[in-house]
């Protein structure tokens, strides 16, 4: 999965998403301000971002969600291997 930060300098927003169906705001004035693997990764940016122009960041929640689950069960593997 690609996740996406977008940038509107009229609004004054930082978006990070992952959703395909956000392309459709390159369109309507915003910008894409990068692409990355993770969504852990795109948020550290987005954040960086937004502080420097001193922005809303805005995220999906879902999308934060599954990140932390995914993390969450490869910490768990990790743990059982190392008790192995």
């Amino acid at each position: 999965m690609t996740f996406r930060i977008f940038v509107n300098h009229d609004k004054g927003r930082v978006l990070v998403s992952g959703k395909e169906n956000d392309l459709e705001l390159l369109n309507q004035g915003w910008e894409l301000a990068g692409t990355y693997s993770t969504w852990r990764d795109a948020y550290r940016a987005g954040r960086k971002l937004a502080d420097k122009l001193d922005y809303v960041l805005e995220w999906y929640i879902e999308e934060e969600l599954e990140d932390r689950k995914q993390r969450s069960n490869r910490d768990s593997c990790r743990l059982l291997l190392s008790l192995n």
